[in-house]
Order: structure tokens, then C-alpha cells, then sequence
């Protein structure tokens, strides 16, 4: 199963390693840029899921001159403008240019970046055909649009929660995901963590029953590392 790759493009080095580790421990591969030269010689060879473009790079231009560079080629890849203050005439200036959205540097928490990111490239329109289906093991498969999971051809419906979280769960197979990510990316209220854990326990004993048929699926947990779907050979 392909991995959620991200273009993470930035000259600060103390800023970018922050950065890049909170991406890692969620989960994403990540190849970092720290110039235009880099940003598109890694776009065309690592076929990014998402680009996170400092819009003040070493020259100023530069940001700006990657995303209408980018753009010109492809239309459809989620461009995120990462700064850390920006005017309005600015911020105008590269949303016309194709960017879709803003990180706020340091008025943002990680677990916001998680989110936000994981949501561009799950309703990225270039990924809706590959999303449609995910197969697990030769056996078993989801039917994303049907909201089916499917062992040796017989289909059962999933649930809602279930169903994001069974998506989440394969989008990061064969490893631990934070819980309090998890709540995040499945706008679960962060505010009530008995009330989050309830729902999630509920969840993966309704995921692990399903699953169960096929003995190659595990979901594990772990109080330190969180929980994750994980494919026995």
C-alpha cells in the first residue's frame, strides 16, 4: 500500500527537523527541500501525496516562484503555504497562485497540522480512484464508496466511525498511530478523553470481531506506542 508522502520544502534546518519529526511519528515519509532547485528535482522523482511550501525561502521569491512553477504542471496535488505571518494582500497574492491553504507557524498545534494534512490528501481528487479500494491481505479488501468490508467475496457493511477508523488505521498499516491523533484526524471532541476513549475501545472491538475472520489482520495495542493494524506473513 502506498505511503502518505510529503514535500516538506524549508530553509530553517532547526524548524524543519521539529517539523519532519512530528510527520514521521504520525506515520508520513517525508523528503525535505531547501531550495527551488531541490523542491522540484524531489516533486518529479518522489511523487509527493502533498507539498508544504515555506513561502519565505533564502530568497523571498522563491516560494512564490515554486508554487506558479508547480501549478503550471500540476493542478490537482494540495500546496499548504507554511509561514509564520503573512499580510492580506500576501496571503491573496499566493491563493490566486494555487495554494490551498495556510500553516501558521507557531499558532498551530502539531496535532492541528496532523489534521489538516491528513485531510487534504484523503480528499485529494487525483487519490479518489485509489481510495475507492483498499486491499488489506489477499483475502480481505475495503470497499471505500460501499463502506464494505470484504473477506473471500462476502461483503459487511461497517459503520461510520468504524469506517474512518478502519481508513486511518490501513492509511498508516504496520504502525502505531497516537491515540490523541487518531481522536484529531476523527474530529472526535478532544475536550473529553474518557468520552474519546469509550468511543474508540467501542470501535476496535467492533473492528477486531470483523476482522477476525481473516487470522493475517492484528490490531495491536500499546499504552506508550497507541494502537495500529498490523499483517502477519
Amino acid at each position: 500500500m502506498r505511503k502518505n508522502v510529503i514535500l516538506y520544502v524549508e530553509d530553517d534546518r532547526a524548524w524543519a527537523k521539529k517539523e519532519i519529526e512530528n510527520f514521521q511519528k504520525n506515520g508520513f515519509i517525508v523528503v525535505w527541500a531547501q531550495n527551488k532547485e531541490e523542491t522540484l528535482r524531489l516533486y518529479h522523482e518522489k511523487m509527493p501525496d502533498i507539498i508544504i511550501l515555506d513561502i519565505r525561502l533564502s530568497s523571498n521569491d522563491d516560494g512564490y516562484w515554486i508554487l506558479r512553477e508547480i501549478r503550471s504542471k500540476d493542478q490537482q496535488i494540495p500546496i499548504l503555504l507554511n509561514t509564520s505571518l503573512v499580510d492580506e494582500i500576501t496571503a491573496v497574492k499566493y491563493l490566486h497562485a494555487g495554494g490551498n491553504d495556510f500553516i501558521r507557524k507557531s499558532k498551530i498545534t502539531p496535532k492541528e497540522v496532523i489534521a489538516k494534512v491528513s485531510n487534504f490528501i484523503h480528499f485529494n481528487p487525483s487519490n479518489i480512484e485509489q481510495k475507492k479500494k483498499t486491499i488489506i491481505t489477499s483475502d480481505t479488501f475495503v470497499d471505500w464508496a460501499k463502506n464494505e468490508l470484504v473477506y473471500c467475496g462476502k461483503p459487511e457493511k461497517l459503520p461510520h466511525l468504524e469506517t474512518h477508523l478502519l481508513q486511518l488505521l490501513s492509511m498508516n498499516m504496520n504502525m502505531f498511530m497516537d491515540r490523541e491523533v487518531i481522536y484529531s484526524q476523527l474530529l472526535i471532541d478532544d475536550k473529553h478523553k474518557n468520552k474519546n476513549q469509550s468511543y474508540i475501545n467501542k470501535s476496535l472491538c467492533y473492528l477486531r470481531k470483523k476482522l477476525s475472520k481473516d487470522k493475517k489482520i492484528q490490531i495491536k495495542t500499546e499504552p506508550k506506542n497507541g494502537l495500529g493494524l498490523f499483517i502477519n506473513d
